[in-house]
C-alpha cells in the first residue's frame, strides 16, 4: 500500500512541478550553481543515508523509505532546469519524465512485481544510465563555464557508471545483492558515490562564489551604461599598462581626454533616454575603433579617456582625425531622426613618475584650448 500512495505522491508532484514550472525561471537564472550544488547534496546526503543502513544490515521503515525517496528524487526537479537553461530545449524535460518515471516504476514494482527484486534494479538503473548519458551528450554540446561543466560531466559519469556497474551486476548474476560484494568495482562505487556526490555538491558552491566575486568585480570596474571602464577600472588598467612598459620596450603611452561637443543640447531637446542612446552609440564607436591594446574608459557624464599603448603623438592624431570622421558620418541608429556625436580630443604623452591625476589635467588643458570658442 505504502509503495503506491508513494507512486501516486510523485506522479502528482511531477503534474504540479510541470504546472508551475515558469515560474521557477527567474530562479534558475539568477544562481544556476545554486541549485546544481543543492540536487548533488540532496542526492548525496540521500544515498549516503541508503548506503550506511544497507552497508550494516538495517532496513529502514515505511516512512523513512517515503522520505528518502523524497528527498533521493528532488535532483530530479533540480538537474533540468539547469541543462534546459543552459541549451534553451526541451531535452531537459526528457530527463525529468524520466528519472519521475523511475522512481514511479520503482515503487509500483514492488506492488506489482512479485519479489523480482533483480528485474527492478536492471530496469531502474538502465533507465538512469541511458539518461546519465544524454545528459553528458548535453552538456558537450551546449557549453557554457569551463570548471561548471567540468564538474557537472565528472558527476553525471560517476551516475552513469554507477547505474551501468550496478545493471550488469544483476544481468550477470541476478541473485546476489549489490550490498553484498556481488561486483567489486559497483560495491565500491556505491559506498563511495554518496560522498562524492557531497563533494560536487560543495565544489558547485565555490564555483557560485567564485561566479558572484567575478560579477561584482567587474560591476566595480566597469560603467554600467556604456561597458567601459569606470574611473576605478581605468585607473588599474593604467598602473598595469605602466608596469608592462617597464618590462617592454615601446613608442610610449598617449592618454587622448574626449569631450563630446554640444552634448547638453541632446540632452535638453530630446531628453535624457535618446542621452544615453548617444552615449552608447559613442563607446560602441570608440571601443570598436581603438586597437585591443588600448584602454578605454568613461570618467562620467560626457568625459572619455583612452590610454594608447605603444603609440606616438603624431601617430595619435591621425587616429583622432580618422575616427572624427567615422563620428560625422554614422548616426545614433534606431532614431527617426539623425543624431550624430561629435568630440574633441586633449593629448600628453605618459610620463613615468607623473600621477595619472597630472597626467589627466594636462590632457585636459589641450583638450579645452582645441575646443570651439562657442562651447
Amino acid at each position: 500500500m505504502v509503495p503506491t500512495v508513494m507512486a501516486l505522491f510523485m506522479a502528482s508532484l511531477l503534474f504540479f512541478v510541470s504546472r508551475t514550472a515558469k515560474k521557477f525561471d527567474s530562479i534558475f537564472d539568477e544562481q544556476p550553481a545554486l541549485w546544481w550544488a543543492a540536487g548533488f547534496l540532496l542526492l548525496g546526503c540521500a544515498w549516503l543515508q541508503a548506503s550506511l543502513l544497507a552497508i550494516n544490515g538495517q532496513t529502514p521503515g515505511p516512512l523513512l523509505t517515503f522520505i528518502n525517496n523524497i528527498i533521493y528524487s528532488a535532483p530530479t526537479f533540480l538537474w533540468p532546469y539547469g541543462v534546459w537553461k543552459r541549451n534553451r530545449m526541451g531535452f531537459a524535460w526528457h530527463w525529468f519524465l524520466s528519472l519521475v518515471a523511475i522512481q514511479v516504476i520503482s515503487l509500483f514494482s514492488y506492488t506489482f512485481v512479485d519479489g523480482d527484486y533483480a528485474s527492478r534494479i536492471i530496469l531502474i538503473h538502465g533507465i538512469g544510465a541511458l539518461m546519465a548519458l544524454l545528459t553528458i551528450a548535453a552538456i558537450v554540446r551546449y557549453p557554457q563555464t569551463r570548471y561548471g561543466d567540468r564538474l557537472l560531466i565528472l558527476g553525471f559519469s560517476l551516475y552513469l557508471a554507477y547505474n551501468l556497474l550496478t545493471a550488469l551486476v544483476f544481468v550477470s548474476n541476478p541473485s546476489n545483492s549489490l550490498f553484498d560484494g556481488a561486483g567489486q568495482a559497483a560495491e565500491l562505487l556505491t559506498r563511495l558515490a554518496p560522498l562524492a556526490y557531497v563533494l560536487l555538491g560543495v565544489c558547485f558552491l565555490g564555483v557560485m562564489l567564485l561566479d558572484v566575486i567575478q560579477e561584482l568585480s567587474d560591476k566595480s570596474r566597469h560603467d554600467y551604461l556604456t561597458g567601459l571602464y569606470n574611473r576605478f577600472g581605468f585607473e588599474l588598467a593604467y598602473e598595469d599598462a605602466l608596469d608592462k612598459a617597464e618590462r617592454i620596450d615601446t613608442k610610449g603611452m598617449v592618454l587622448v581626454m574626449v569631450d563630446l561637443d554640444k552634448f547638453k543640447a541632446i540632452n535638453d531637446k530630446h531628453g535624457h533616454s535618446i542621452g544615453d542612446r548617444a552615449l552608447t552609440w559613442f563607446s560602441h564607436l570608440l571601443k570598436t575603433s581603438c586597437r585591443k591594446s588600448d584602454v578605454v574608459g568613461r570618467l562620467g557624464g560626457d568625459e572619455f579617456v583612452i590610454l594608447m599603448w605603444d603609440c606616438e603623438l603624431t601617430q595619435c592624431q591621425e587616429f583622432l582625425q580618422r575616427f572624427s570622421r567615422r563620428c560625422e558620418r554614422s548616426p545614433v541608429p534606431g532614431l527617426s531622426f539623425p543624431i550624430f556625436v561629435r568630440a574633441s580630443f586633449g593629448t600628453c604623452r605618459v610620463t613615468k613618475g607623473i600621477p595619472l591625476d597630472e597626467t589627466i589635467a594636462l590632457a585636459d588643458k589641450d583638450l579645452y584650448t582645441a575646443k570651439p570658442a562657442e562651447q
